[in-house]
């Protein structure tokens, strides 16, 4: 029987597994109905993304106010589309950038293709093997020893969550006359702005770096909060800064973005903001509360470990296998195979859970259960 991929999503998200991993929604619906309703384009009084100045430009508004930011520009080409316009929008063709060994891939194609002399920060590993974050001691040093660096791009949080200090690397940045640049795709449900409600909730969660002296941000709305595959945000302080012109930002946007944006992605970018406004502050509570109790009951384990630290987004979950005779891409396996718990990713000795705003407690007791039944079976042999 011939295979379509339609029909063998729909089959697979109508199953029991529970997705501890990207997108943010969780294959929750907060108000969209057939998505064919809103596939639409650019007639008269939908705006026109390339020239927003309706609908369009009100949406990006209503973003930038809730991170905090001067200008908020959409991309429906994801973080990658973003990462090439701010790093065009800031560098000129033979410039020389700062960028970390751990960066996305976007990063290294648009150095390739704007003919850039990359000078690559060292990023130490944890002992599980996954990337740190980029140290403003490492990235004075890079500037100590070359005058010729224009811009550094970092990534903040990192896939694992681990932030940098970016108001340390901004000074540090902007004292040499170099452009911050920040891909923070992992990190758009950091520091956003949804009322007094949301105080008193600061110990858990980061600034957005766009409030923190970096000129330009990158953030993937679809990666952690309730916003539909490829939607991503270009941040811009909400202030006057040499580095990162608006105009070229949209100018460059424009060059590497579709000329035919989908309305339905858009559209989900609308509810998403409208949901947030409505019930984020809600929403956050109630997941902060869920990530602090799964943290505590998770320190009863015997041969995995929940990692905590200080500079860590705890909502990207990293289990690590290091004391225990299995990998953690065979962790990830067993949790999907014999549990229907499907984590973003796996490394040598750690596996990774991506958690945000829309999970429910259900998916948190399961993760729970199943590590504890795991942890109590292993005796010294792998699983």
């Amino acid at each position: 029987m011939k295979r379509w991929l339609d029909q063998e999503v729909y089959r697979y998200t109508g199953e029991n597994a529970y997705p501890f991993h990207i997108p943010g929604a969780k294959r929750i619906n907060i108000g969209l109905d057939d998505p064919f309703r809103y596939d639409i384009t650019e007639i008269g009084g939908f705006d026109d993304l390339r020239h927003a100045s309706g609908l369009l430009a009100e949406l990006e508004q209503e973003w930038g106010r809730m991170y905090g930011a001067g200008k908020a520009f959409l991309s429906v080409n994801g973080s990658t589309c973003g990462n090439l316009a701010v790093i065009f929008a800031s560098t000129k063709q033979h410039d020389r950038i700062l960028a970390a060994d751990g960066c996305h891939w976007s990063v290294r194609n648009a150095a390739k293709l704007r003919e850039l002399s990359v000078g690559w920060l060292a990023v130490e590993q944890s002992a599980e093997g996954f990337c740190e974050a980029v140290t403003a001691e490492e990235v004075e040093r890079a500037f100590a020893n070359d005058s010729r660096i224009r811009a550094i791009v970092i990534t903040s949080p990192t896939y694992e969550g681990m932030v940098a200090e970016v108001s340390r690397i901004a000074e540090i940045a902007h004292s040499h006359g170099a452009a911050l640049l920040v891909d923070s795709a992992h990190g758009a449900h950091l520091g956003l702005r949804l009322g007094s409600q949301m105080d008193g909730m600061r110990e858990m969660s980061f600034p957005n770096p766009v409030t923190q002296g970096a000129d330009a941000v990158v953030v993937s709305l679809h990666k952690t909060l309730p916003v539909l595959g490829q939607v991503s945000l270009i941040l811009l302080p909400d202030s006057d800064q040499p580095w990162v012109r608006a105009d070229e930002v949209k100018r460059y946007l424009n060059m590497f973005q579709t000329s035919s944006p989908s309305y339905l992605l858009m559209s989900s970018a609308a509810a998403g903001c409208r949901f947030l406004q409505e019930h984020g502050a809600g929403r956050y509570r109630e997941f902060i509360h869920l990530l602090a109790e799964f943290y505590e009951k998770m320190s009863g384990l015997k041969q995995f470990r929940i990692l905590k630290k200080d500079n860590q987004d705890l909502s990207k979950i990293i289990i690590s296998t290091i004391n225990a005779n299995i990998s953690g891409q065979e962790l990830m396996t067993v949790l999907r195979e014999d549990y229907q718990i499907e984590l973003e990713k796996a490394g040598g000795k750690y596996a990774l859970a991506l958690a945000g705003i829309m999970d429910r407690k259900e998916g948190f007791d399961r993760l729970a259960d199943a590590l504890y039944e795991l942890d109590g079976r292993y005796c010294g042999k792998a699983l």
